[in-house]
């Protein structure tokens, strides 16, 4: 994995952690997805997004995070 998609990684992670997480997130989501497609493979935004997931839940279950920070951007 490339440095800066590590630290694509990172800030998926710090941003799930930011009160305003609506607007952070779903920009590093975004900024992942380039990234990760421009190089063939996902793995910046995937780490990012999931770990981020995992420590962040404010939507009910079933729901994705990609729905509820859309809805809420």
């Amino acid at each position: 994995m490339y440095k800066e998609d590590e630290l694509l990684a990172q800030d998926g992670i710090n941003a799930a952690k930011a009160d305003d997480v609506e607007v952070k997130y779903l920009d590093v989501y975004m900024k992942g997805f380039i990234a990760g497609h421009a190089r063939g493979y996902m793995d910046a935004y995937d780490i990012g997004y999931q770990e981020a997931l995992m420590m962040v839940e404010p939507y009910s279950e079933g729901e994705s995070g990609w729905c509820w920070a859309d809805e809420r951007a």
